[in-house]
């Protein structure tokens, strides 16, 4: 009889190597930078950048994101059947036959059309503001004749004992939320009066209030006019810069320039930085002439530069 006892450590050992070695792998990847509320903060010259940067993905963020959505879709499907004062209010699908019922609070009947119980499942909210585009994990409704509502997000991360409380919220997690609020209201017409980031850990199901760190924030009217006012601007910039993609001009290229947020070290450090919290420096690399005294040409000629030196790599 053939021993394979070799042959099967063999198996066993490459088994070890090709998991370990997925943490270095990458793949190109067709997606594009887009201007959606998730890539919040926005720069149109740092978008003309990313445009021209090939893109590639990898294991290791394949995995978080995966992961992620995975835990999104398992709270959409579980928080509804909870008994909660505040309902969530969004889309409905039977997940027996894919019967869409209409945008509002969960039917309270059998699917009409396949008379499944327990069926329905949370289908999320699009929302559209000028050409930003973004979807909403959750919206929760009040009880009473005249609701008032609160957008909900869910973000995946690692609790454990060195997590600091203080940490959170994330920035640009705000700044999306923040969009999804002014978006949700001109889309639907709804009356925003929160916004709730809840934390989760990735690692564990949720077993105590130690498992997950909800943020819950008001939003006023005032929020509300400043953050549709910073969203105004950036969708100017992402206007002309897509104008630029498209005809390659250089009059573009200076109209972008134009619509920069950082014209200042302070500019980046109020406007810009959160966008730039996950790079190896924390900085952008062009602050030094975005945020110098030159004209709108000069930063445009700069950036002209960079973008026909990377077409040249490729």
């Amino acid at each position: 009889m053939t021993d394979y006892s070799d042959t099967v450590l063999d198996m066993h050992n490459d088994t070890v190597r090709s998991l370990l070695a997925l943490q270095k792998l990458s793949s190109p990847t067709g997606r594009e930078a887009e201007f959606r509320a998730s890539s919040l903060p926005f720069c149109p010259l740092r978008f003309l950048v990313d445009r021209h940067t090939p893109r590639t993905e990898q294991f290791t963020s394949d995995f978080y994101f995966k992961i992620g959505t995975a835990i999104h879709e398992l709270f959409q499907r579980w928080m509804p059947l909870e008994n909660s004062k505040y309902r969530p209010y969004g889309g409905w699908k039977c997940d027996k036959c894919q019967h869409e019922a209409a945008i509002g609070l969960m039917p309270a009947t059998l699917c009409p059309k396949c008379k499944a119980e327990h069926s329905w499942r949370y289908q999320e909210l699009t929302v559209n503001l000028f050409r930003l585009s973004g979807h909403i994990d959750m919206v929760l409704q009040s009880p009473g004749d005249d609701p008032v509502y609160m957008v909900r997000d869910f973000k995946t991360t690692t609790i454990d004992k060195d997590t600091k409380v203080s940490d959170y919220p994330i920035e640009a997690n705000v700044h999306q939320v923040e969009a999804y609020c002014v978006a949700l209201r001109k889309t639907y017409g709804l009356r925003v009066v929160a916004w709730q980031l809840i934390y989760v850990d990735r690692s564990n199901p949720i077993r105590s209030s130690k498992s997950f760190i909800p943020i819950t924030r008001a939003w006023t009217e005032e929020k509300h006019r400043k953050t549709r006012t910073t969203l105004f601007i950036a969708n100017k910039g992402y206007r002309v810069a897509s104008r630029y993609l498209e005809r390659r001009r250089p009059r573009d290229l200076t109209a972008t320039a134009r619509y920069r947020p950082c014209r200042s070290a302070e500019d980046f450090k109020t406007r810009m930085k959160a966008g730039f919290k996950y790079t190896d420096t924390g900085i952008c690399p062009h602050l030094p002439v975005c945020s110098s005294r030159k004209t709108d040409e000069q930063v445009a000629a700069h950036f002209e530069s960079t973008l026909a030196s990377m077409t040249h790599e490729d």
